[in-house]
């Protein structure tokens, strides 16, 4: 028997499809770099976390919407960004391949 996927539901704010792995950031933390690849999650973006949205290849938000900070930026950077999905920040393990899914607004956090 297959699996469970695990699907978060937010708000569209950036377009695109990006798969990439979790990296989780909390409020003032953030000495893990962030790769090209990589999808950055976390609770809110702050003006002080762009050089992470600067380098990450998507971004997804617990809170926040269409014209928040992480929307904003992501649409400058054309990756894609999903945000007020509740809970990604303790939902999404870091490390896990997830695909964000910009245009409809859905993460994936795929199975190991």
């Amino acid at each position: 028997m297959a699996a469970a996927r695990t699907m978060i539901k937010g708000i569209a704010a950036s377009p695109g499809t990006a798969r990439g792995i979790a990296r989780v950031v909390q409020a003032g933390m953030g000495d893990e770099p962030i790769g090209p690849r990589d999808v950055l999650i976390v609770s809110k973006a702050t003006p002080t976390m762009t050089p992470l949205l600067l380098s990450a290849g998507a971004v997804v938000t617990d809170l926040g919407n269409y014209i928040s900070h992480a929307a904003v930026v992501a649409r400058e950077l054309g990756i894609p960004c999903v945000v007020s999905c509740g809970d990604a920040t303790s939902r999404i393990p870091p490390g896990r391949a997830v695909v964000v899914d910009g245009d409809r607004g859905i993460v994936e956090v795929l199975e190991v």
